[in-house]
């Protein structure tokens, strides 16, 4: 089955987390597929896999230009792994992993950022070294550090310096769950991300989303 695709320019990745990889004994695998002149898709020849063993290899996956972000979740013991691919020739080639995490919910890629969202858990960032072929960790994971009553991050994107998450948060006092979206941008030399402006329902004119927190716990 088909669990993740990306696109970038005229290249796509398609994961298949449950497919058997040249072992038979269903890792996951992804495949490269490029648009030509005429528009046409087609399959490249090689497939792509980590260098380690795994097993729902493809679960997310994410491509920007010659970088590459595939999660897994690992040897099934020890929790998922993100492995980075770099595009060299017509292969792409693994340079780390990144783990072992809780379960990965989302790995994004943008330009050398890599993000790595953790099921009801926090973002964690990095940044891809290109003279080590290394994912450095960037400043503590975010979880809403600015409001550390947040109890899970929910969608994410990121387009050049810019990283905008969406979280959803508790209240203890009157037991309801609301949501905001926070604006990141890196603003040093290092990739390190700062708050510059942190939005509610208010502010998009729709009302605030409220459900009780019964149905959180029953998620």
């Amino acid at each position: 089955l088909i669990f993740s695709a990306d696109i970038s320019g005229t290249t796509a990745l398609v994961g298949f987390p449950q497919a058997d990889s040249a072992s038979g004994n269903g890792e996951g695998v992804a495949y490269m597929y490029n648009q030509n002149s005429l528009g046409f898709w087609g399959k490249s020849a090689s497939s792509i896999l980590p260098d380690d063993a795994t097993t729902g290899f493809g679960d997310s996956i994410n491509v920007d230009g010659d970088l590459a972000c595939v999660s897994a979740e690992g040897n099934g013991q020890d929790g998922s792994y993100v492995h980075v691919f770099k595009l060299e020739g017509e292969e792409w080639v693994q340079q780390d992993t990144m783990g072992p995490f809780g379960f990965v919910d989302t790995c994004t890629v943008s330009g050398d950022t890599i993000a790595v969202k953790i099921y009801q858990g926090d973002l964690n960032l990095y940044k891809y070294d290109r003279s080590s072929n290394k994912a450095i960790p960037l400043h503590e994971p975010l979880n809403d550090m600015e409001n550390t009553d947040a109890k899970r991050i929910g969608a994410i994107s990121m387009g050049g310096k810019h990283l905008l998450y969406v979280t959803e948060k508790f209240s203890f006092t009157d037991g309801w769950i609301s949501e905001e979206v926070l604006a990141y941008r890196q603003e040093d030399f290092d990739g390190n991300f700062t708050l510059v402006q942190q939005l509610n329902a208010s502010d998009f004119d729709i009302g605030s989303k409220k459900r009780k927190s019964k149905a959180r716990k029953n998620e």
